[in-house]
């Protein structure tokens, strides 16, 4: 009798999808409620959790893309820098986002 179990080496994927799913999420509900409760509370609330929620976002993505690959350690590692280098560009772009086209709006 043969059990369908994801194999070993899929379990840091699993644990990086769950990761950033969880964190694109919270942050979107946190940027919500900052922004229900006032214009100024959601635009500090939007420039410290987008960040979060592209880091997320790109772990999620990083996640699939790692599915490719064969090796444990690549299929840890992929969704983590991947979800680095979504914070910083989520960084970025909000920061240029309210210090140029804020402003004009």
């Amino acid at each position: 009798m043969s059990e369908d179990k994801p194999s070993a080496s899929l379990i840091p994927v699993f644990i990086w999808l769950g990761l950033g799913v969880i964190a694109a999420l919270a942050s979107l509900v946190f940027i919500g409620l900052g922004v229900a409760d006032s214009e100024s509370a959601g635009v500090m609330a939007a420039g410290l959790f987008c960040p979060l929620t592209f880091a997320g976002g790109a772990t999620v993505l990083g996640a699939l893309v790692s599915i490719a690959f064969g090796s444990t350690v690549a299929r840890a590692v992929v969704p983590l820098v991947a979800g680095m280098l979504g914070g910083l560009f989520g960084g970025f772009a909000t920061m240029m986002f309210f210090a140029v086209l804020w402003p004009m709006m």
